[in-house]
């Protein structure tokens, strides 16, 4: 009893498989679901004024999205530059920065020595 329990569940599963199949297949083979044609010459006429106007639309989103992105990479140029201007700027300030305090150990350093020859002058 229970092997023909298990052999008609078997054939019942190869069933639903081969009608899986078999709906795949129809479902692959069925031509794409095309609008209807347009019945009568007003009705093609409206048909081919509703491309021309979409299409008309679509050049329009293209061409404003040519010129986002052109804008976006000038911008980015814009900022490149900048940025490249303000590392320049702050690099140069560093160095003035690093030359001064240089100059100003040199004093320092001048000047205790000079301190210093003054005191051995005075001790003689």
């Amino acid at each position: 009893a229970a092997a023909e329990k298990a052999k008609a569940e078997k054939a019942a599963a190869d069933a639903k498989a081969v009608a899986a199949k078999v709906a795949k297949s129809a479902k692959a083979e069925a031509p794409p679901v095309a609008p209807a044609a347009p019945a009568t010459s007003e009705d093609r006429v409206a048909a081919l004024l509703r491309k021309a106007e979409e299409d008309k639309i679509a050049e329009k989103e293209r061409k404003a999205a040519a010129e986002a992105k052109a804008a976006a990479i000038t911008q980015a140029k814009i900022d490149a530059a900048k940025a490249r201007e303000e590392s320049a700027r702050r690099a140069e300030q560093e160095e003035q920065e690093e030359e001064a305090e240089q100059q100003k150990a040199e004093r320092a350093a001048a000047d205790a020595a000079a301190k210093e020859a003054r005191e051995r002058v005075r001790e003689e």
